[in-house]
């Protein structure tokens, strides 16, 4: 069964009670004046999750336990998800039934990209947030609380990610039913000050289509 099918079908019903369990958005701090600079983030759906994509320097990634932040690509795209189910290039069902079922260990999925985000994600619906320094700071800090670190305060590679350039690295968070993929970067955003609640977030549908009010669509589903 296709990923997208399976996992889909068993969140949507085992989540339907989660709606009291997320917090209320924080204050939109997210935009940027229309005066003022912008940091450019997208939201890049792949079909059964979505990935954020981040400026690559410094002041994007600084609070994220790598052994060095400064790296010369352009933008690095950031996944989470449930860890066997995310690091499996083929995935039974029974792995995604058991992603949400209890919970389990999870992953960030780093991937350093060196062309335009378009050219990168050909097909994929991209939405574009034009954060305020402060969203920026705050997306930031979010994902790197999520890192697991090791004693010397490093974040810890677990191999070989799914595409390009790409690293596998241990979170701290557990994946279950009322805390997917998806959910996560709604989180996300949230914690950056964008108009979003991550309550019934669960599909890659369900967060584009929230996320969708404050962004810009750069590119549209199936577009080459």
């Amino acid at each position: 069964m296709p990923r997208v099918r399976c996992t889909l079908r068993v969140v949507v019903l085992l989540a339907a009670t989660a709606a009291g369990a997320c917090a209320a958005p924080a204050s939109h701090l997210c935009r940027a004046p229309p005066e003022q600079p912008a940091e450019v983030i997208y939201v890049v759906s792949h079909g059964w999750h979505a990935g954020l994509v981040l400026p690559s320097r410094t002041a994007a990634l600084a609070h994220w336990p790598l052994v060095s932040n400064t790296r010369l690509e352009e933008q690095v795209e950031v996944g989470w998800g449930e860890r066997d189910y995310y690091m499996t290039s083929d995935p039974g069902w029974w792995l995604a039934v058991e992603a949400v079922l209890v919970p389990n260990e999870s992953v960030l999925h780093l991937v350093w990209l060196n062309a335009p985000v378009e050219e990168s994600f050909p097909g994929s619906e991209i939405l574009e947030i034009r954060l305020s320094a402060t969203g920026m700071e705050r997306l930031s800090r979010y994902i790197g609380d999520s890192f697991a670190r090791n004693e010397h305060g490093q974040g810890i590679d677990l191999g070989a990610g799914l595409y390009g350039d790409s690293r596998f690295y241990l979170s701290r968070e557990h994946y279950h039913a009322f805390n997917t993929c998806n959910v996560w970067v709604a989180r996300a955003l949230q914690d950056a000050g964008c108009p979003i609640s991550p309550v019934f977030a669960f599909t890659v549908n369900d967060l584009m289509r929230r996320v969708r009010p404050f962004a810009t669509q750069v590119q549209a589903p199936g577009a080459r």
